[in-house]
């Protein structure tokens, strides 16, 4: 898959602007987030193939990641 993912926090300007949900930035992670979230998600090992820099701070993310022995992808609760 690919995402978005981020450096650090994402910029207070580009907190609520409609340009940041056009962009898909708002909803962007940082890169450790992003793992948690899709090992809780039930995929393992979650692998960064490669990053773009698309414009400081956000990258372009390429991952790698397989379900768990057959587990469901997909796992409700709070992550």
């Amino acid at each position: 898959m690919a995402d978005i993912v981020r450096t650090g926090p994402l910029p207070s300007n580009w907190e609520f602007p409609p340009e940041g949900w056009l962009w898909c930035v708002n909803g962007s992670l940082e890169e450790g987030e992003l793992r948690r979230v899709l090992e809780h998600a039930g995929f393992a090992p979650v692998e960064i193939v490669s990053r773009t820099c698309e414009a400081e701070p956000f990258w372009t993310a390429v991952i790698r990641a397989r379900t768990i022995g057959g587990k469901r992808a997909y796992s409700s609760g709070t992550i």
